[in-house]
């Protein structure tokens, strides 16, 4: 799919606001960075030929930094570095009550907007211009690398009175799967 395809495919009354808010990113968005559709949406990726590695949970694809979605009841902005740079995602969060009357809704990385008629494209043109390419990869190294120093023990070095609960896959009632795994250890008691 290519961009062109998927701005067609974007509801009428989000059409509006979701081509203006692609148009603030792609003024605001530092070089380096390529557009192109990752998971399904409008992506700004780091390309291949700039970090080789690829993004760790699939190789193949290029290191996502920002993404654009609409989704059925909202529009939603995905930015990597806010999950990994508390510092940018605390000037968020104050910056947004000085251009917003409603109330802030995100989760970690995804901020969503259900009225396409009330997105801060200023701030979001702000936001997006915030990291260059060499900082998201130096954040996103940092990381990777605080990930990968956690050890993962095969489930028979647990002592035997430790309960080992496993989540690795469940499902929303939309029957979309959750991308998570929970190890909860319980202690002896």
């Amino acid at each position: 799919m290519k961009i062109e395809e998927y701005m067609e495919d974007v509801a009428p009354e989000q059409k509006e606001g979701f081509a203006r808010l692609m148009q603030v990113v792609d003024e605001n968005i530092p070089t380096g960075f390529m557009k192109e559709i990752q998971y399904g949406m409008p992506s700004y990726v780091v390309p291949k030929t700039r970090y080789p590695d690829g993004y760790h949970c699939d190789t193949n694809l290029s290191l996502p930094f920002f993404a654009i979605a609409a989704q059925k009841r909202h529009i939603a902005v995905y930015h990597m570095g806010l999950s990994a740079n508390e510092p940018l995602l605390s000037w968020f969060q104050a910056e947004y009550p000085k251009h917003m009357t409603t109330k802030l809704n995100m989760g970690k990385g995804c901020i969503r907007f259900t009225n396409p008629k009330k997105i801060p494209y200023e701030l979001i043109g702000e936001l997006a211009s915030k990291v260059t390419v060499d900082e998201w990869i130096s954040q996103y190294e940092t990381a990777i690398k605080k990930i990968k120093k956690i050890e993962v023990l095969p489930i028979w070095k647990f002592p035997q009175s430790f309960l080992v609960y496993y989540r690795i896959a469940a499902f929303t009632p939309a029957n979309r799967p959750v991308t998570s795994a929970h190890v909860i250890l319980y202690p002896p008691v």
